[in-house]
């Protein structure tokens, strides 16, 4: 289930680093997938360029993977991780984290909206 909160798709299932406005989906060969939220894709904008760390690097909880200059839609990255401990790294899902988002949308004053397919 997701919820839209001023324009911008909140989907419960997803694990959210507010505060780095990406959010995680294990997969089920147990790999992580890395995207930006509506509300960072919303502020960002069209992509202009992205360059990604070296396939197989190692990088712990927190650090970048990328730096995006002004990402569209979409997942950035596979992980393969070494633990998942979603909630000691600050990770967040279903009803706190649509709390969290909804009370950063609105800190933000964004409004989110959709492309035409």
């Amino acid at each position: 289930m997701s919820v839209v909160h001023r324009g911008c798709e909140l989907p419960e299932s997803l694990w959210y680093d507010v505060e780095r406005d990406v959010w995680l989906r294990r997969e089920a060969d147990g790999s992580l997938t890395l995207g930006m939220t509506d509300p960072a894709q919303t502020r960002s904008g069209k992509l202009l360029h992205i360059q990604f760390k070296r396939v197989g690097r190692h990088v712990e909880a927190g650090q970048s993977l990328a730096t995006v200059e002004t990402y569209g839609a979409g997942w950035i990255a596979r992980l393969s991780p070494d633990a998942w401990a979603p909630e000691s790294t600050g990770l967040v899902t279903g009803p706190p984290a649509i709390a969290a988002y909804t009370a950063r949308i609105e800190a933000l004053a964004l409004s989110c909206f959709r492309c035409a397919d």
